[in-house]
């Protein structure tokens, strides 16, 4: 019998009589006498990986479906053919069984070695069969599992690229910058200028290494940009910080990169095309209901004169800033499975005329606490 030949059986029965004739019937049925063990009660039970696990459900120290459960609480589910048998033949016990996980339930003195055989054969390949599909449903969750790591990591690093973007535009014309400060021959301003260039790439390069850094962090990096900003505006506008008493700058995490796109696109196309009036940007950072909103205020053009101005100088535009935007918001609801991450921009008005602009970014603080 080669199917089951050199497999172990542990039989669980207080009756030594009953033991001796399921012994000689698995000997029959081609079980090497030495793989067969058996114990007289569930104090004694000890699972050794044996193949089958025949179970008496009315041995001496327990009662019924009792004994079948401490049997369940020992041998693993998938592995091991559990088989019952009692000497009664009721219907209800042998539902609970089946529900129990059994793989058959058999009737003492009701049963020959021939239907034994089959039984063992039967609930072997079941077993096998149920391994098997658990192993696939296992491969197949550790593909989708892989998958969705990958997507992941697909989208953190494109995160990180989109974290590492300085608008190629600033950077032109912050070098025609300094050689228009250079050729001025304003030396103490032009070396000033070059330090805190120099100091906003290496805060780029550092930040975009991480997911997440601390407002204190950001808050450098955005009054290192705005600086510049304003030396090519030549002092065009002001900004300041407004900070919502209790909130720690150093606990607070948020992705780097978020705010410098549209406090791009609020200095050069907002307040840049300014006639007669000094700007002005005010920065607000608060809690609101379980968010930090950043806030981004001005009182430039507004949006409508500041997309018509842009036409009239290079045609259809849209704008990279906003647009990089976009996609960050996309990406940081993805990797972070929520769709908390919000952008609202309102253009603000007074007296029937557009006043500015403003920019809120709904970041939820329970994940970047």
């Amino acid at each position: 019998m080669d199917e089951i030949e050199g497999l172990s059986v542990l039989i669980l029965e207080d009756s030594e009589g009953d033991f001796l004739i399921l012994k000689q019937m698995l000997i029959e049925n081609g079980f090497n006498t030495k793989h067969i063990r058996w114990v007289r009660s569930i104090a004694e039970l000890s699972y050794n990986q044996e193949a089958f696990v025949l179970c008496d459900l009315n041995v001496e120290d327990s009662q019924g479906i009792t004994t079948l459960q401490g049997v369940m609480r020992l041998v693993p589910k998938l592995g091991t053919s559990v088989i019952a048998f009692t000497g009664e033949d009721d219907e209800g016990i042998a539902q609970e069984a089946i529900h129990l996980g059994v793989q058959d339930y058999l009737i003492k003195g009701s049963f020959s070695k021939a239907f034994l055989r089959k039984t063992l054969l039967f609930a072997h390949e079941r077993t096998k069969l149920l391994q098997d599909l658990y192993h696939q449903e296992g491969k197949t969750k550790a593909a989708e599992h892989n998958l969705k790591e990958e997507a992941m990591r697909g989208k953190r690093f494109q995160l990180q690229l989109l974290s590492s973007q300085l608008n190629p535009h600033f950077i032109f014309n912050a070098m025609s910058s300094i050689q228009h400060s250079v050729l001025l021959n304003n030396v103490e301003d032009t070396l000033a200028f070059i330090s805190k260039f120099s100091s906003l790439m290496r805060q780029v390069l550092e930040n975009s290494r991480k997911e997440l850094i601390t407002w204190s962090d950001e808050e450098l990096f955005l009054t290192t940009y705005l600086d510049i900003e304003r030396f090519r505006f030549e002092n065009s506008f002001d900004y300041r910080f407004d900070i919502e008493e209790g909130l720690d700058a150093e606990s607070l995490h948020i992705p780097p990169m978020m705010i410098q796109p549209y406090l791009e696109n609020t200095v050069v196309h907002g307040l840049g095309n300014l006639k007669g009036r000094q700007g002005e940007v005010v920065i607000s950072l608060r809690h609101e209901n379980g968010h930090v909103v950043v806030t981004i205020m001005d009182n430039g053009v507004g949006r409508g004169k500041a997309i018509a101005l842009r036409s009239l100088r290079v045609g259809s535009h849209v704008s990279r800033a906003m647009h990089i935007n976009e996609q960050r918001v996309s990406l940081l609801n993805a990797v972070y499975q929520t769709d908390l991450f919000k952008v609202e921009v309102t253009d603000l008005m007074q007296d029937g005329k557009p006043s500015g602009t403003r920019v809120d970014l709904i970041i939820p603080i329970s994940i970047l606490s």
